[in-house]
C-alpha cells in the first residue's frame, strides 16, 4: 500500500469526504475496470437513495405522530372545556332554581297558612253570620279583607 492509498483512505485530500472511495479504487484497480466502476457507482447511488427514503419516512412519521398527538391534545382540551363550561351552566342553573324554589317555598309555607287561616276564620264568620244579617256580613267582610 502506498502513501496515496493511506492519505486517500485516510481522506483523501483533507476534507474527510471521499477518501474510502478513492482508498478503495486505486487499491482494487476499478478505475481500470469500467464494469466494476459503474456498479460501484450505482451501489452507491443506491445507498444514498435507500438512506435518503429511510430519513423522509422516519420524518414523515415522527411529524405525523406529532400531528396527532397535537390534535388528540387540543380535542380533549377542547373536550374537557367544554365539559367544565356546561357542568358550571348546570350547576349555576341548579342553584338559580334552588333559590327560586326556596322563595316560592317560602311564600307557600309562611303566606298560604295565614291566607289558610284567613279564609277559615272567614268562613267561619260566615257561618257565624250567616245565621243574621247578610248584608252585614258582605260589609263587614269587604272592609275586613
Amino acid at each position: 500500500m502506498s502513501f496515496e492509498v493511506l492519505v486517500a483512505a485516510v481522506g483523501g485530500d483533507g476534507d474527510g469526504v471521499g477518501g474510502g472511495l478513492l482508498a478503495y479504487t486505486e487499491m482494487t484497480g476499478v478505475f481500470g475496470d469500467k464494469k466494476r466502476a459503474v456498479v460501484v457507482v450505482v451501489v452507491l447511488v443506491v445507498v444514498v437513495v435507500v438512506v435518503v427514503v429511510v430519513v423522509v419516512v422516519i420524518v414523515v412519521v415522527v411529524v405525523t405522530v406529532v400531528v396527532v398527538v397535537v390534535v388528540v391534545v387540543v380535542v380533549v382540551v377542547v373536550v374537557v372545556v367544554v365539559v367544565v363550561v356546561v357542568v358550571v351552566v348546570v350547576v349555576f342553573v341548579g342553584v338559580v332554581a334552588v333559590v327560586v324554589l326556596m322563595y316560592y317555598f317560602i311564600i307557600i309555607i309562611i303566606l298560604l297558612p295565614n291566607s289558610f287561616s284567613l279564609y277559615s276564620y272567614a268562613t267561619k264568620r260566615r257561618k257565624l253570620v250567616c245565621h243574621g244579617d247578610h248584608s252585614m256580613f258582605l260589609v263587614r267582610n269587604d272592609k275586613w279583607v
